[in-house]
């Protein structure tokens, strides 16, 4: 029995949150650690944190606070030791999807995603948290960074989203350590079917 368009198209859960993964582009990884992603910096005396979040906090402490995730992301990573917690919420009458990304249990990166809303409503919520961080630019757009070096990245475009990066170096390093580690495998991956290719030519 065939059925109907509905039900054939439906996109599960798992689906639909693991669709939304930040870090799922490797890309993105690499801009993580990337000092120089947007030349467009402003310093804020604010302590910058996600949704009440603190960066290194656990992800005890963080279920503590905002209690059950929508979703808690069971997808293997790019990342070892990584997991990630996903909240719907709903900001000026708004539905936006909230990620926490943690690094051997710390949390690490904030990321919080408007799809498919009007320029206006967006507009609203950036000027909310660039009030937050006494942004005194209007349609202000870039990267705030705080005392302690964590950022707040603030994109426009289709999908419009704020992406919140801890300033720890010893998390940074452990970063850029593992994507060392890819792209070495990646490498002896290609030579390995380079070598294969010239043994069948």
């Amino acid at each position: 029995m065939l059925r109907n368009k509905s039900q054939r198209y439906k996109v599960s859960k798992s689906d639909f949150y693991e669709g939304k993964n930040f870090l799922a582009n490797q890309s993105r990884l690499l801009n993580l650690t990337n000092n120089l992603r947007n030349t467009n910096k402003l310093n804020t005396d604010k302590n910058i944190r996600f949704y009440g979040v603190s960066f290194g906090q656990t992800t005890k402490e963080a279920v503590q606070h905002l209690g059950k995730p929508n979703y808690i992301s069971r997808k293997k990573s790019v990342l070892k030791n990584h997991k990630i917690l996903f909240y719907r919420i709903t900001v000026c009458n708004v539905n936006c999807i909230l990620q926490f990304h943690f690094l051997k249990d710390e949390f690490f990166l904030g990321v919080i995603e408007v799809k498919n809303t009007s320029i206006q409503l967006h507009k609203e919520i950036t000027d909310l948290v660039r009030k937050k961080y006494n942004v005194q630019q209007e349609d202000w757009v870039g990267t705030l960074v705080d005392s302690e070096d964590n950022t707040l990245e603030i994109q426009e475009g289709m999908i419009q989203r704020m992406t919140y990066f801890s300033g720890s170096l010893s998390v940074r390093n452990e970063i850029q350590a593992q994507v060392a580690k890819i792209h070495v495998l990646k490498e002896k991956h290609g030579q390995l079917n380079h070598d294969m290719i010239l043994k069948m030519i």
